[in-house]
């Protein structure tokens, strides 16, 4: 989604309603604002130049042992400047890093209150007041409430629930209302900015981790609703939880078909004595359409005979979606003294050669088997090779959205593994569930206006409705 920003001139009319030009209204606050943005910018680079300077100094040989640290003792490698990580791996580095473990009761922050002990050179109030806050302020998961591109966000910490308001340009137009940010703010009285932020943004439907995170910790400590101290103290907890997400986010899904089995495109090849011995003896493959109705789109030459036919290898319900009439397996194309057939995982090409071996016997000679894996799928698609796709007819569309309109209307009565088998008319019944349940629904409605643009978009406002939940914003 793209949101523009506009941008209001001088003798404009001031939006915040007052009849007056915004120059003689609100300009002058606003510019303010962005002066002390400004300098509170300014003065995190100096500290955190300082700070680096002075770790490169005295913890220089320590590098690699806090990089193993960070990652728990299983790290993707050697320390880079260049790694993802490296946002929030600095600062974990200067403000939170407790040393190399050789005193019995470490003290997070060992860069940082080394540094307030022995530098000699001067530090200004403000930088003073950041590093304090940077030692005090946890590292959490910020949910993006409303979002200024350009200007900045608003934010609850869905750890302790604390709502602020960021004065953020750089990171503001990357992110829309519903992302998670695993971030570190700093709040003054004056204004409050963002310290630093990971580069991977969490998308709602992953929310659920956080505030199953959440609820251990409160349960662990005693505590309805958490505070920030309790965050700085559990730093460890937070962080593990924020690489694991990165992890599930960075590393590409197995694919699997409706069977559950990983997708493995596979195309066997046949010689055959007849198209017609062949259709006869593998048109009940096909549990949707009659022997009469794949004839219908056949071919037939001169004299009358078969010479093309396609068969789609089909079953009736599915084992994953119980709504589904049928599962489509397979196709097998027909055309002269050839038979094609092609699935798309090895566990349906040995069912399906087995069902051809079974009904064609001698009738059918296997010439090769050929595989493609979704690497080289995802390769042709990054190359800008062709990609075979049928025209989706109107007609087609609304068949497409239909079938999708009554999956989405059969979700809240399904059990959601992400809600501990739990359906999702059970869980909003209690404040957690019903979080989650919120952060898949604004997934769900992202993924249809991906799939489904204009109006044949379905209406996943319908769950919304039957989950008695409030209307998105």
């Amino acid at each position: 989604m793209v949101t523009s920003v506009v941008k209001i001139g001088r003798n404009d009319l001031c939006p915040c309603g007052s009849g007056k030009k915004y120059k003689r209204c609100c300009l002058g606050a606003v510019e303010a604002e962005h002066d002390v943005w400004a300098d509170v910018q300014d003065a995190h680079k100096r500290v955190t130049q300082k700070l680096m300077l002075f770790a490169i100094g005295s913890f220089r040989e320590d590098m690699e042992r806090v990089w193993e640290d960070f990652h728990f003792n299983e790290p993707p490698g050697p320390y880079s400047p260049h790694s993802p990580h490296n946002p929030v791996f600095v600062p974990f580095f200067l403000f939170a890093w407790t040393g190399s473990g050789e005193n019995d009761r470490p003290s997070p922050g060992i860069v940082a209150r080394t540094f307030l002990r022995k530098y000699v050179g001067p530090l200004d109030a403000m930088e003073r007041r950041l590093l304090e806050i940077s030692l005090s302020e946890p590292v959490s998961f910020y949910e993006i409430l409303t979002c200024r591109p350009g200007e900045g966000f608003t934010v609850r910490d869905v750890m302790t629930m604390r709502e602020m308001d960021v004065k953020e340009r750089s990171a503001s137009p990357l992110v829309r209302a519903g992302d998670i940010i695993y971030a570190q703010m700093s709040p003054m009285p004056e204004i409050t900015t963002m310290a630093f932020c990971a580069m991977t943004i969490i998308p709602p439907g992953k929310k659920a981790e956080i505030v199953k995170f959440r609820a251990v910790m409160q349960r662990l400590l005693g505590k309805a609703t958490l505070a920030p101290v309790d965050l700085v103290a559990n730093e460890r907890g937070l962080r593990r939880t924020y690489l694991l997400l990165h992890r599930h986010l960075t590393t590409p899904p197995v694919l699997c078909n409706t069977d559950g089995d990983p997708l493995l495109p596979h195309t066997m090849t046949y010689e055959i004595g007849s198209a017609q011995a062949a259709f006869d003896a593998l048109a009940p493959l096909c549990v949707t359409h009659s022997r009469e109705e794949l004839l219908e789109e056949a071919e037939f030459d001169a004299r009358g005979e078969l010479t093309k036919a396609e068969i789609t290898w089909s079953k009736k319900g599915n084992r994953q979606n119980k709504t589904w009439d049928n599962t489509t397996l397979g196709t097998l194309s027909i055309e002269g003294r050839s038979l094609v057939a092609t699935v798309n995982s090895a566990e349906r090409a040995a069912l399906l050669r087995k069902e051809i071996d079974k009904r064609l016997g001698l009738a059918a000679v296997h010439k090769s088997t050929t595989t493609q894996s979704p690497d080289e799928l995802l390769r042709q698609a990054r190359q800008g090779l062709p990609v075979p796709r049928r025209e989706q007819t109107p007609e087609m569309e609304r068949v497409a959205r239909d079938f999708v309109q009554r999956e989405i209307d059969a979700w809240p009565k399904k059990k959601i593994p992400v809600l501990g088998g739990r359906t999702p008319m059970q869980a909003v019944k209690d404040n957690d569930g019903r979080e989650i349940v919120e952060g898949l629904l604004l997934e769900m409605e992202r993924n249809m206006e991906r799939q489904f643009p204009g109006k044949i978009r379905p209406d996943v406002g319908a769950v919304r409705r039957s989950l008695k939940l409030p209307p998105r914003g």
